[in-house]
């Protein structure tokens, strides 16, 4: 039965990143995203909100983004309070407006480490040649309260679909900014199962 509980321990432990990871990135986040900020916990209590966005795009324009964290989380002078990663999906380009605050890392946009001590980034927004497409935000917010450590902080995620003005396509800039329910549910079965098999195991001896 023992080896039973260790199998299932370790399987446990390798589908729950956020409990092996330990290290925050003040320096920018690529491709580690890519699962969300993991070595913090996720927070429906922290928000990412993106001001300049139109319901609807023309071609060929050049907009000013600002993206921006929302949380209870409270801010700490001169420490890290906050960082992101924004991936842009479709034609034209999204860069940096302040190279010293954010940088490009992985193909994607992310902080710099002068960048992690704010909440707020800004970009420059060259929509898409074609005005009949759609192009996609996939952002990942980290609110920290600069203990350089992961406890005490909360990210969010938020994804952002606008079409140009002659797409067939209708989305609203309200978009989705919910974690995945079917990973939390498989993950609290799993422990059920991990805490059952550990009593059963004890009870056994």
């Amino acid at each position: 039965m023992r080896w039973v509980v260790v199998w299932f321990t370790l399987i446990v432990l390798l589908a729950t990143p956020s409990i092996l990871s330990t290290n925050a990135s003040p320096h920018g986040v690529g491709n580690a995203a890519n699962e969300g900020c993991q070595c913090h916990a996720f927070s429906a209590d922290t928000m990412i909100l993106v001001e300049g966005l139109p319901q609807r795009f023309e071609s060929k324009m050049t907009l000013n983004l600002t993206l921006s964290l929302e949380s209870s989380i409270p801010m700490s002078e001169g420490q890290h309070n906050g960082g992101f990663r924004l991936e842009y999906i479709g034609e034209g380009s999204v860069v940096p407006l302040n190279h010293t605050l954010t940088q490009e890392l992985d193909g994607y946009l992310t902080h710099t480490e002068n960048g992690s001590f704010l909440r707020e980034w800004t970009f420059e927004w060259t929509t898409p040649l074609d005005n009949s497409t759609v192009v996609e935000f996939r952002i990942y917010g980290n609110a920290v309260n600069g203990n350089n450590e992961p406890t005490g902080d909360g990210w969010s995620e938020l994804t952002i679909k606008v079409p140009g003005v002659q797409s067939n396509e209708d989305f609203s800039l309200n978009t989705s900014q919910d974690i995945d329910l079917i990973d939390i549910a498989i993950l609290v079965l799993g422990l059920l199962l991990l805490g059952y098999l550990l009593w059963s195991s004890f009870r056994s001896n």
